[in-house]
């Protein structure tokens, strides 16, 4: 593979230069800004090395490329972070850091709960329940006769939008139909 550097020190903009010639170049330090610059938007990693020796350097390189860390396509799951320093800096002059992937929470999750009175019939209550909340007739006659019994049940749980557009979507159609029957929604705990 070739990475494209663009920039000063003997290099015309846009020349390619052999991954392998860059990473021999990153492991004696002698790389400029824009050739860090294009190894880490090509996404190619290139290690660096702590040791002071030539060969310390070349059994380091080995390494990586033995490891499967040395990698030379877009594909790879690791990417350079190089310093901002000058060149001539001894010791690190780079990390080589493995992506990963955002860890993603799980959104909170919220209870509609559908409350009694005395007003709405039972059968209004299950056509909601089927309408609404998907459930078959049997399962919306016994979560009706909890909400009959208990004074309030829990008809779904759901993330945050959706609770809440369900419980709007029961109020408002019960009040469409002159019914007093009210929902709501609670944190899970």
């Amino acid at each position: 593979m070739e990475v494209v550097a663009n920039g000063p020190h003997g290099l015309p903009g846009g020349a390619l230069i052999p991954a392998d010639s860059l990473a021999d170049r990153r492991l004696n330090g002698q790389l400029n800004k824009f050739e860090k610059q294009a190894l880490a938007h090509t996404g190619v990693v290139v290690a660096s090395g702590y040791g002071s020796t030539e060969r310390e350097k070349m059994q380091k390189r080995q390494a990586f490329i033995e490891s499967g860390v040395l990698a030379a396509d877009r594909e790879s799951e690791c990417r350079l972070q190089a310093g901002e320093g000058d060149s001539e800096q001894q010791g690190d002059v780079g990390v080589v850091v493995e992506a990963s992937k955002p860890e993603l929470k799980k959104p909170p999750m919220f209870k509609v709960v559908l409350l009694n009175d005395d007003y709405t019939p039972m059968e209004f209550v299950i056509h909601i329940l089927e309408k609404f909340f998907g459930m078959n007739r049997e399962k919306a006659t016994q979560i009706m006769l909890v909400v009959h019994t208990e004074g309030a049940a829990v008809v779904g749980i759901f993330p945050r939008d959706i609770a809440e557009t369900k419980s709007e979507q029961v109020n408002l159609y019960a009040q469409e139909n002159s019914h007093p029957l009210m929902s709501r929604i609670e944190i899970t705990d």
